[in-house]
C-alpha cells in the first residue's frame, strides 16, 4: 500500500548507524576545532594530494567492493576535504543538515514500524495512541535529538556536542 513508508521502515536500522556515523564525525570536529576561528589554515599541497587520493581511491573501492571501510575511509577524506575548502563552520552546517534529515526519515521509519501511520488507528484512538507514544523513552529521546540537531544548525555549533550522548548510548552508560 505505502512502498516508500515500508521501504523507510524496514531500514530502521540502516538509518540508525548513518545517525551514529554522523554523531562521531560531527563530535570530533567539534573536539578538534573548538573554539572556532575564522579560518582553519590551508591545506599543504601534499597532504591536498593524499586526502583527493584517499577520496578516490576510497571511491573505487566502494564501486568495486562495497565494504564498510570504503565508506568510512570516503566519507573521512570528504570531511577532511569539506573543512579546508568551505570551512569548518560550513561543513559542520552540511553535516548537521544530513543529521537532522536522517533523522526525520528515521523517526518516519520508526513511527511506521509502531503503527502511527495505520488509517484504521488514527480514525480509532488517536489522542489515546499518541499519548501512550510520547510516554515512550525511546520516541522522546529521538525527539530530543532532533532538536539539539536543530539547536546546532541554527543556535549555535557547540549544541552537537550533546550528540556524544548518542555515541555512548550503545554501549549503555546512562542505562538504569
Amino acid at each position: 500500500d505505502r512502498p516508500k513508508l515500508f521501504m523507510i521502515s524496514q531500514n530502521e536500522s540502516m538509518w540508525a548507524s548513518i545517525a551514529f556515523c554522523l554523531a562521531v564525525i560531527i563530535n570530533l570536529l567539534v573536539v578538534l576545532f573548538y573554539p572556532f576561528g575564522d579560518s582553519i589554515g590551508d591545506l599543504s599541497p601534499k597532504l591536498s594530494v593524499i586526502v583527493w587520493t584517499t577520496m578516490g581511491m576510497s571511491l573505487l573501492m566502494i564501486l568495486k567492493m562495497p565494504q564498510p571501510r570504503g565508506y568510512m575511509a570516503f566519507a573521512a577524506s570528504t570531511v577532511v576535504r569539506l573543512v579546508y575548502s568551505i570551512g569548518l563552520i560550513s561543513t559542520l552546517w552540511l553535516l548537521g543538515a544530513l543529521q537532522l534529515l536522517n533523522k526525520i526519515i528515521f523517526l518516519v521509519g520508526f513511527l511506521g514500524n509502531r503503527g502511527i501511520f495505520y488509517k484504521e488507528r488514527i480514525r480509532t484512538s488517536d489522542t489515546v495512541h499518541l499519548t501512550v507514544l510520547l510516554k515512550q523513552r525511546e520516541f522522546l529521546y529521538h525527539i530530543g535529538y532532533l532538536i539539539v540537531c536543530c539547536m546546532g544548525m541554527f543556535v549555535h555549533e557547540f549544541f552537537y556536542s550533546v550528540l556524544v550522548l548518542a555515541v555512548l548510548s550503545p554501549f549503555c552508560v546512562f542505562c538504569m
